[in-house]
Order: structure tokens, then C-alpha cells, then sequence
């Protein structure tokens, strides 16, 4: 903003909590939270500068979304030389959930494996006010590559024993997030494949977003309290 301006627009392309800056000579002045809901699910190709929205008529369905390789090459979006990234976004203004007690549950796959896409990428991010928690999957082959975020943590599969998150995605596969007590839990397949403890405060579930490498669908989402033990 100009000396002698008021007003600056920013046009926010992606659904989502984000925290606006007023900054003067690098020092920040005022801060506004702002959060874009979905309105429901959306799907788009993560393209730069823009993204590519799809209708909801090519990807909802009656228990879930997805958006096949054809889908996508009608839209002549090319899957080399390097794959496109399909989203699925659903944000609203309250969850009614805490990172501290929730369970999310959904069944996810990746329709596409040809050539760059062999290894399936895909991430499950749940979004909170000011954080998110994300969850790679990928072909078991692949694992070595994966790469989780959870409490403002990096655990990579260099260091961190991440097999359990390698899977057949080909078909839908069950997948659970859930806090409680302290600590977290992911499970695959209705198998643990990562835990860690809860350390950081307290945050509120705005939502989730769903990544896949080529193409894919979610489907059977479910947020609710917790299901780990007391």
C-alpha cells in the first residue's frame, strides 16, 4: 500500500486459513485472519499462477470425489513431463473438533500409475486455524521418498520408520488420523503406521485437503471425536 493508499486486494486462489500482514519498514503493524471456505467439496489442478477448477459434476459422487485420467486429459492437462497434482479441498468455519481429541477417517486411492507415476504420491493434510498435519502415502516401494508433518515436525523416512504408510493405492484404501491422550496415531489398512506425541496447542479443525500425483479419489469421510483408547 502507497503512502498515500487505503486499501490493498490479494485474491486467494486456494480454500483455506490464511493470516493477512500489514507491514511497515519490515516490522508487522496488524495482522487479520482470514478463511476461505470450500462451500462444499472442490477439485482442482494445482497449476501456477492459477489453478484449474473442475465442476462438481466430473468429480462428486454420491459417497465421495474423484477425478479420473480422463477427466483429466479432457482437459488436455498433460501428464508429462511432469504429473499433474489433483486436489480435493473441503474447509468450512468450524469442525467443532480439537486437535487434541478427533478421529478422520476416509478410503483413498490413486488411479494413476503409468510411467512418472509409479510410485503413487498422495497426501491427506488436515487443516487447523494456523497448522496443518500431513500424511504421505505412497506404493511400498516408495516409501523412502515420504515425508510427514505433524506438530510443526518433519519426520522423514530417512530417519523415521514410515513403511507402514506404503501401500497398494491402486484400490481404495482405508486410512485413519486420530489424537487423543496426547498423542496421535495413523493407521492403514486398520494398521498403525506412525505415532507421535501432541506437544504443540491446541487447534482448531477447519477442514482437510487431499493431494494426488496423476489422479485419484476420496471417499467414506468421516470426522468425529476420537477412536483411540483412553
Amino acid at each position: 500500500v502507497s503512502r498515500e493508499g487505503k486499501e490493498h486486494t490479494a485474491m486467494y486462489y486456494y480454500p483455506g486459513y490464511y493470516k493477512a500482514k500489514l507491514v511497515v519498514d519490515e516490522v508487522d503493524v496488524q495482522e487479520r485472519n482470514i478463511l476461505i471456505p470450500s462451500k462444499g467439496w472442490v477439485a482442482l489442478f494445482d497449476k501456477k499462477p492459477v489453478p484449474f477448477y473442475f465442476e462438481k459434476q466430473e468429480f462428486l459422487q454420491e459417497d465421495g470425489c474423484e477425478i479420473t485420467p480422463e477427466t483429466v486429459k479432457a482437459h488436455d492437462i498433460s501428464f508429462s513431463p511432469e504429473l499433474p497434482e489433483i486436489n480435493f479441498f473441503y474447509v468450512r468455519d468450524s469442525m467443532g473438533l480439537k486437535s487434541s481429541d478427533f478421529s478422520f477417517e476416509a478410503e483413498v486411492r490413486n488411479n494413476y500409475s503409468e510411467g512418472a507415476g509409479v510410485c503413487q504420491f498422495s497426501e491427506i493434510i488436515i487443516l487447523f486455524k494456523h497448522d496443518i498435519w500431513a500424511i504421505p502415502l505412497s506404493a511400498p516401494g516408495c516409501v523412502a521418498e515420504l515425508r510427514l508433518h505433524a506438530n510443526r515436525t518433519d519426520f522423514t523416512a530417512t530417519y523415521t520408520d514410515l513403511s507402514g504408510l506404503g501401500c497398494d493405492l491402486r484400490n481404495w484404501t482405508p486410512v485413519t488420523v486420530s489424537s487423543k491422550n496426547g498423542r496421535m496415531e495413523v493407521m492403514v489398512n486398520g494398521r498403525s503406521a506412525f505415532q507421535c506425541p501432541v506437544t504443540t496447542p491446541e487447534l482448531e479443525i477447519i477442514g482437510v485437503r487431499v493431494c494426488f500425483d496423476g489422479a485419484g479419489g476420496v471417499r467414506h469421510v468421516k470426522f468425529g471425536p476420537s477412536l483411540l483408547p483412553q
